[in-house]
């Protein structure tokens, strides 16, 4: 048994489809999808020019401070293991004399 969203989805479906493969609607299709992609630029450049980042230049900054975060983690693991490295030589020095 389906949902009532599913439903509601499938009616609309069965509805739209005679206008999928008319002209008209491919051209206002075409249309809306051009519309979109002046707008996203339109607002990329209206954040640029206010010096705001963009959706995407904030998901190239995680990119980035993740990978940061990834190599200050090994470091420290690395720092880590010559710590202990180094306190094995000195007790050895100290048992030694």
């Amino acid at each position: 048994m389906s949902t009532p969203f599913e439903q509601v989805s499938e009616q609309v479906t069965k509805a739209l489809e005679p206008l999928v493969d008319q002209p008209l609607t491919q051209r206002l299709l075409t249309e809306a999808s051009a519309l979109r992609d002046r707008t996203v630029r339109a607002q990329e450049a209206t954040l640029a020019a206010l010096n705001l980042p963009t959706a995407a230049d904030l998901a190239k900054l995680e990119r980035r401070i993740k990978s940061l975060s990834d190599a200050l983690g090994d470091i420290t693991d690395r720092l880590d293991r010559l710590e202990t490295q180094v306190r094995r030589m000195e007790k050895a020095d100290d048992a030694e004399s």
